[in-house]
């Protein structure tokens, strides 16, 4: 299954018949309205967001210069222990 919004760039006669050549059942749903289908972007993206700039204000803070490869994860397991609870999780 594979759902889409109705935006042009989307849907094209070739990706229809993509679908329809590997048995891929498609939806089109309202233009802009597929982020209500995606609760994660919803419940769960939006807190992350805002517990990494937290974790991020710290981390710049305490003298280092910014987030690099080498630092990237280090900074985001906090965020994400924080934010992904059980509870968080099955509220998305």
């Amino acid at each position: 299954m594979l759902i889409v919004d109705g935006h042009g760039t989307h849907i094209s006669i070739e990706s229809i018949e993509f679908c329809s050549a590997v048995k891929i059942m498609g939806y089109c749903v309202p233009l802009h309205s597929l982020h209500l289908l995606q609760q994660v972007d919803v419940g769960l993206l939006p807190p992350l967001q805002e517990a990494y700039r937290k974790q991020t204000d710290r981390f710049v803070r305490f003298g280092n210069v910014g987030i690099n490869k080498g630092n990237f994860l280090h900074t985001l397991v906090a965020p994400c222990k924080a934010t992904y609870l059980p509870k968080n999780i099955t509220s998305a």
